[in-house]
């Protein structure tokens, strides 16, 4: 588990022959092939007011902070989250997380703040925090596998896997 500028630099350097993630940069010599395609959710804190709601509206978090981390650790993911948010016409505050990352929801989740997810991420939060259904039309984000073109056949036999998978789940569903 790394940031994109890392596992990115791990695979230039031959360390890493597949990587796994949201929006990744796709390193020279890799092919990528996208494993799931999922809906956002919005992840408030038990003490917000919307936190018994199932469907939100992001019309309805208006004047909240979204609790995010820096650009520079995934900028493609980020900008991509961003996009999304703003393809409603809606504007948000950003807090940036010094600690990020989903171990550190405390800082993360005040009464007035809210994370923007992945659906699947919901199921890793404590059973406290609300994950919310997002009810605009949101693009989807796509979780992505990237590997070497030299794959070795332990490669090969993971991204195979991989796929079957993916199909095996009905991760991947038409736009």
């Amino acid at each position: 588990e790394a940031w994109d500028f890392e596992l990115v630099a791990a695979a230039a350097d031959g360390e890493l022959d597949v990587l796994l993630g949201r929006h990744l940069p796709i390193p020279a010599g890799f092919d990528t092939e996208v494993l799931r395609i999922e809906d956002y959710v919005v992840v408030v804190g038990p003490a917000h007011h919307l936190a018994t709601r199932k469907p939100v509206a992001l019309s309805e978090l208006r004047g909240q902070t979204l609790r995010f981390f820096p650009r520079r650790f995934a900028p493609l993911y980020h900008d991509r989250v961003l996009a999304a948010l703003h393809s409603t016409g809606e504007n948000f505050d950003i807090w940036e997380n010094p600690l990020p990352g989903l171990r550190n929801l405390n800082l993360n989740l005040c009464e007035d703040g809210f994370m923007f997810l992945p659906r699947s991420v919901s199921g890793q939060l404590p059973a406290k925090i609300a994950c919310l259904t997002v009810t605009d039309d949101l693009p989807p984000i796509e979780l992505a596998i990237s590997w070497n073109r030299q794959a070795t056949p332990a490669v090969t036999t993971l991204v195979r896997t991989a796929r079957w998978l993916a199909r095996k789940e009905g991760w991947v569903r038409t736009r």
